[in-house]
Order: structure tokens, then C-alpha cells, then sequence
């Protein structure tokens, strides 16, 4: 069966036992879209100011300041939103985040559990 249009470039990935798909978007910064495969209007962002592009390093000695954009660190990512409380059945809103300095920080203010 094929994916709709306006899903298309989204990979899918499996966390806690629900469906999700995720694509990296070059927009003014690089980020990280997760969608619900049921919710998807409550849309996962996590922006990554640091990331580069591995392909574009010029020189040996620089080095990557993040690591690589992959369904470990979506599903990383998608753990830390629900432990801010994140739960896209419940949210109709897009939940921010961002990697800086080697860790996740949200950007959306933290969600209280009910």
C-alpha cells in the first residue's frame, strides 16, 4: 500500500509499542519531525542547531558535534518527550524540543500529567 502524499519521506519507527514516523526537514534549521501514525496533528519537532551534515565536512579534523540522526535517537527523543509529559492521543498541539550540548531540552513548557 502506498503512503500518501503528504507523508511521503517519512520512515516509520516503532516505540512503547505504538507507531510513529519520523523525516529530518532542512528548513531555516535542521530538524527532526515525529508524527503519531494515529495523531499525527500533534506532531513531535526537535530542532538541531548543531547538526551537520557528515557528507560536507571538509577537513579530517573536524568533527561531528552531534551524533547521527537515526531511529536510535528518534526513539531517544520520542523517551524524553513522554517522560515532559508528551502524549500525542491527549495534545492536538506540535510539542518542541531541541539537542544542544549533547542532551534534549524542551521548548514547548512542560505538560502535567493527568
Amino acid at each position: 500500500m502506498a503512503l500518501p502524499k503528504k507523508m511521503a519521506g517519512y520512515r516509520p519507527i516503532f516505540h512503547g509499542g505504538k507507531r510513529y514516523r519520523w523525516r529530518l526537514c532542512y528548513l531555516a534549521t535542521t530538524a527532526v519531525t515525529v508524527i503519531h501514525e494515529q495523531h499525527s496533528a500533534a506532531a513531535l519537532i526537535i530542532q538541531l542547531p548543531e547538526y551537520q551534515d557528515p557528507w560536507l565536512l571538509t577537513d579530517a579534523r573536524q568533527s561531528l558535534s552531534m551524533p547521527a540522526v537515526t531511529p536510535v535517537f528518534v526513539a531517544r527523543a520520542i523517551a524524553f518527550a513522554q517522560t515532559q509529559g508528551r502524549e500525542p492521543a491527549q495534545q492536538r498541539k506540535r510539542f518542541e524540543m531541541t539537542w544542544e550540548a549533547a542532551e534534549f531540552r524542551t521548548l514547548t513548557p512542560q505538560l502535567t500529567s493527568k
